[in-house]
């Protein structure tokens, strides 16, 4: 199954501080693989090459994948997050809120949540594994939490 984009809803009073950044947000609402699989779409004349380089990038993915998804307890430590039955509150104190990115996808064991925010990872995508039987269904900026609701789910 694909990563499924998570909209992630901005408290107002962040949008009226920072409403230089919501805007070019607007224009910008793509990730790197939809602008690289545009760029690769554009390429009908290499045919061949195109599904050889996808199925080295699917085995690498798979890879980075299987070694980079952190336990949720592992996360919330990490980051100084708390964790609920229902939500998963973590502290974010970026200026670049326009930098935050948040996917989910179903494999055979549950859900996985990948984070990606510019400034504070660095560029880089974390991802953890939520509990058994509890799925992502909304997330929002308040002041300087980044807070992940969650509630029952089935993959299936």
């Amino acid at each position: 199954m694909e990563w499924k984009r998570i909209d992630v809803e901005i408290d107002d009073s962040i949008k009226s501080d920072h409403s230089d950044l919501v805007e070019i947000k607007m224009g910008f609402d793509t990730d790197a693989q939809s602008m690289h699989n545009e760029f690769l779409s554009g390429l009908t004349h290499l045919s061949e090459v195109q599904e050889s380089h996808y199925n080295v990038m699917t085995e690498i993915e798979s890879g980075v994948h299987r070694s980079s998804v952190s336990p949720l307890d592992d996360f919330v430590s990490e980051f100084g997050a708390e964790l609920s039955e229902f939500e998963i509150n973590i502290p974010f104190r970026s200026t670049n809120i326009s930098g935050l990115s948040m996917e989910t996808k179903d494999d055979d064991e549950g859900q996985l949540v990948r984070i990606i925010e510019s400034e504070r990872f660095g560029g880089l995508i974390k991802s953890f594994r939520l509990p058994t039987g509890r799925g992502v269904v909304g997330a929002e900026i308040e002041g300087e939490i980044l807070s992940i609701k969650l509630d029952d789910y089935s993959s299936g």
